[in-house]
């Protein structure tokens, strides 16, 4: 399941959570379907008998562990259908597609995300392939999927860029996925 929350591409992989403030503009997406809890606070929520409750759960979310699986989103217009992309392109491609020179789009990305396009791209290749695997997709079909030459290819890629890989079941196993 994917929240797209003020300009960032956020990933929730199986028994995560995620906080967002009321009012918080946000957009849910799910590639299957899952099962998930929605805790909705009252506005007197510090108020007896409610807050005991509160307390825990405020307490349970100070003690979890924070995960950058964060990619920022451009915020340029001609870039924004990039976060919904099969495959973000090769620049190059991109750059004759948008009709935009490889230097201004590297540009917008630098000034939009603080990452060169290459940069946002790997990252963004890092936050898919978590997700499909928590999925339990089969390493060639993703690694084939997000466009590697092969499964090894992807599985270094993947160790470079998570610290995570033992083969090809020692990826699943090491996302949580059984």
């Amino acid at each position: 399941m994917t929240v797209t929350l003020h300009q960032h591409l956020c990933l929730l992989s199986p028994s995560c959570l995620i906080w967002i403030p009321a009012l918080l503009a946000h957009q849910v997406q799910q590639s299957e379907q899952v099962k998930y809890r929605s805790v909705y606070l009252a506005a007197d929520w510090e108020q007896p008998p409610r807050q005991h409750l509160i307390l825990l759960l405020l307490n349970k979310l100070q003690a979890a562990h924070e995960q950058a699986l964060f990619p920022p989103l451009p915020r340029d217009s001609r870039l924004r259908p990039l976060a919904g992309a099969k495959l973000p392109p090769a620049l190059k491609d991109l750059s004759v597609e948008l009709g935009l020179s490889e230097k201004i789009i590297s540009r917008l990305f630098k000034r939009d995300t603080g990452l060169n396009y290459q940069q946002w791209r790997q990252q963004w290749r890092v936050f898919k392939a978590i997700e499909q695997l928590a999925s339990e997709q089969r390493v060639t079909w993703l690694a084939s999927n997000l466009g590697f030459a092969s499964d090894s290819a992807f599985i270094a890629f993947f160790k470079e860029h998570t610290g995570l890989a033992r083969g090809h079941s020692g990826i699943h196993s090491s996302i949580g996925v059984n």
